[in-house]
């Protein structure tokens, strides 16, 4: 579970620098250049954050692709290529990647409908699928 640890790393650093912020703040006088300015702390909480927004996100679409995408019988578990049996899984997974680093996606073309993800009949998949996908694009178009 490395992307649990570094989940809980970004977590301890945002406690910390909301620690340092919180000193900067009840310190007025600092002026030396030894120091972070309070602004340059608040940027560094809303990058935390913003990654452990992204890091979660990472996590909750490798669960869902564990739990429903269709695994090819041909894949050899070893490499990423020919894991999944539709490009809609192949998709998400881009995603995950993306924000794991912290990035946003370009895209992620990805349906429930298309056949990749199992069982298909599955309306708890289906929902748990298209609320990711609404989380994805709502970071593509809005940060």
């Amino acid at each position: 579970m490395m992307k649990n640890k570094s989940l809980e790393r970004l977590e301890v650093e945002l406690k910390k620098e909301r620690k340092y912020c919180s000193y900067l703040q009840d310190t007025p006088n600092i002026s030396n250049s030894k120091f972070q300015t309070k602004s340059m702390s608040e940027q560094a909480i809303k990058t935390l954050e913003k990654n452990i927004k992204f890091k979660k996100l990472s996590i909750k679409i490798d669960t869902f692709l564990n739990k429903h995408a269709g695994i090819s019988p041909n894949w050899d578990k070893k490499s990423k290529e020919g894991k999944y049996t539709s490009p809609d899984a192949y998709q998400m997974e881009y995603c995950a990647e993306q924000l794991d680093v912290g990035e946003k996606p370009i895209r992620c073309f990805s349906e429930w409908g298309s056949g990749g993800y199992k069982p298909y009949s599955s309306k708890e998949g289906r929902e748990e699928h298209d609320n990711l996908v609404k989380e994805i694009y709502e970071i593509i178009n809005n940060g």
